[in-house]
């Protein structure tokens, strides 16, 4: 798949693991080795997160561009851009088209570690991307694959659960529409509002479906 970002998007979605070797090689180490920054983007997106032997890769070639991207990306504390040398010139709060910063793609990615080391050196996880999404809306990706520990994480801060982005989404409605019923009830623990609307005048049960559990979450 490596070379051929259509190829790899459609190996993606018919369910391939980002995370798993090819010949004895992660697929995003492979991309790093060959400076494919396309590739390697397409494997963060879709929750590729063996960023540590990816940097090795890319400094070994000197794939400059790949170096930057995983900085993107959040690269781990033990990387020299997080561990305070702004030699390197990252910002750790720097943000990508959409108006994202690295903390909130570790989110998105579902990369718990990422989370706790970016927030460790001073990311800041009440900055909204250009949809109006701060850290707790970005249920959707791959961040169900750890989404209980890195929400209740954000939480534990003092971020809002209520808080709304541009349709007006909650946490809670966002979880409701992904299927993620363990953030569901976590939100509802942490005291989500049922009665909040989006954009369109909905409230989270309207989302809910006929979903057993998710309606005898809600009669309770």
């Amino acid at each position: 798949m490596l070379g051929d970002v259509d190829r790899g998007t459609a190996f993606l979605d018919a369910g391939a693991d980002p995370n798993t070797p090819i010949d004895k090689l992660l697929p995003l180490s492979a991309a790093a080795r060959s400076g494919q920054v396309a590739v390697a983007r397409l494997l963060l997106d879709r929750g590729a997160n063996t960023l540590e032997s990816a940097v090795w890769e890319a400094r070994r070639g000197g794939w400059s561009q790949i170096v930057l991207l995983l900085q993107e990306y959040g690269l781990p504390a033990e990387d020299d851009a997080l561990n305070g040398n702004r030699s390197v010139g990252a910002d750790i709060d720097q943000r990508d088209a959409k108006g994202r910063t690295a903390l909130m793609r570790a989110i998105w990615g579902g990369r718990p570690e990422q989370v706790r080391s970016l927030l460790a050196h001073g990311a800041d996880p009440r900055l909204t991307d250009h949809q109006g999404q701060t850290a707790l809306n970005l249920i959707e990706g791959w961040s169900w694959r750890h989404g209980v520990e890195i929400q209740t994480l954000l939480l534990d801060l003092g971020l809002d659960v209520n808080t709304q982005d541009n349709e007006g989404m909650t946490p809670l409605m966002r979880a409701i529409r992904h299927g993620g019923n363990d953030l569901v009830q976590l939100y509802v623990d942490r005291g989500a509002d049922r009665t909040l609307r989006d954009v369109k005048g909905r409230a989270a049960l309207d989302l809910v479906g006929d979903d057993p559990d998710l309606l005898a979450l809600f009669a309770a």
